[in-house]
């Protein structure tokens, strides 16, 4: 009578690290165990149909140390072995040397991104990072905050798992891992998406006199309020409301959200048709001239006057 033969099953995880798979156990974990006679057919309880995991594909090593695409193959090109379990002569339900078929999972390629929301007020739609991995593998994006950072805004990320972060590095800490998403090849079917969120921060502006011109010196005429990259707008303030009898005006942008109104008016001399005369403090030292013939300096009540005789304009820095 043919001998009695053994063989097990046994199932063993890989992982993606370093850019390679390694085994995360070295003899894998049992399955399954199957019994007979030396040459007979080998058959396990367990089929091919409750071997898939998620997030994986599996092949199967057989005895004959080939990796075969599923256990029906394996099991196929494989019967039991003729190893002699005899003891002093008589058979036994034990085999001195099982055979072996292991099952090999390896992880499917999982992808990430980071996006920006199509309704974001600044770089809307933009895709600003992707990243490659394997399903459980550690989540790495090729991003930082500090990157997403954009004066004027401030910005949300929506994880994967739908819940909103004030920074990227917590996004990314709560949602970690790569999802057991079953994909074939570099294609995965459903990617996990971070999405940036920017929002307009509030912004002011004020409309104010120069601080040393002749009318409401320093003081402010109108405010406005909004957010980054709105319209500013000054409620009922129109260029009819700025003029003043007597005086003629200058608006400048100070770029600190501020516009200063200088105040100007024309001199009080006789020839006063020949130029214009600007406010402010006077300080002779500091006044600039392109040498205008027989060019003389009067001062009344802090104005500054210009009398000039050959040339009719002069400028003041």
């Amino acid at each position: 009578m043919p001998d009695y033969q053994g063989a097990y099953l046994y199932t063993r995880d890989y992982s993606y690290v370093n850019g390679s798979y390694s085994a995360t156990t070295s003899s894998g974990t049992y399955k399954d165990a199957a019994g007979g006679r030396t040459g007979g057919a080998i058959s396990f309880s367990t089929a091919d149909s409750s071997l898939p995991k998620s997030g994986y594909t599996y092949t199967v090593t057989g005895p004959d140390n080939i990796t075969y695409s599923n256990l029906s193959s394996a099991v196929a090109a494989n019967s039991f072995d003729n190893t002699d379990n005899k003891v002093a002569g008589v058979q036994t339900s034990s085999d001195t040397s099982y055979q072996y078929f292991t099952v090999n999972y390896t992880p499917a390629t999982q992808t990430t991104s980071l996006v920006v929301d199509s309704n974001s007020p600044v770089k809307a739609g933009s895709v600003l990072a992707s990243s490659l991995g394997a399903t459980s593998a550690t989540i790495s994006l090729p991003y930082t905050d500090a990157s997403l950072s954009t004066a004027g805004y401030s910005y949300v990320v929506k994880g994967p798992n739908g819940s909103n972060y004030s920074t990227l590095s917590s996004a990314v800490a709560a949602n970690s891992l790569y999802d057991a998403t079953n994909n074939t090849g570099t294609t995965d079917s459903s990617a996990q998406v971070f999405t940036v969120s920017y929002v307009a921060q509030y912004q002011a502006a004020a409309l104010r006199y120069d601080a040393s011109g002749p009318i409401s010196a320093g003081s402010t005429k109108a405010t406005a309020s909004g957010t980054t990259g709105g319209t500013i707008a000054f409620a009922g303030m129109t260029d009819s409301n700025l003029a003043s009898a007597g005086y003629t005006y200058t608006v400048k942008y100070m770029g600190t959200d501020a516009l200063i109104v200088r105040r100007t008016r024309r001199c009080h001399q006789q020839w006063q048709h020949t130029h214009v005369m600007m406010q402010r403090p006077i300080v002779v030292a500091q006044m600039r001239h392109h040498k205008f013939s027989k060019l003389r300096i009067r001062q009344i009540n802090t104005h500054l006057c210009l009398r000039i005789r050959r040339t009719r304009q002069a400028t003041l820095f």
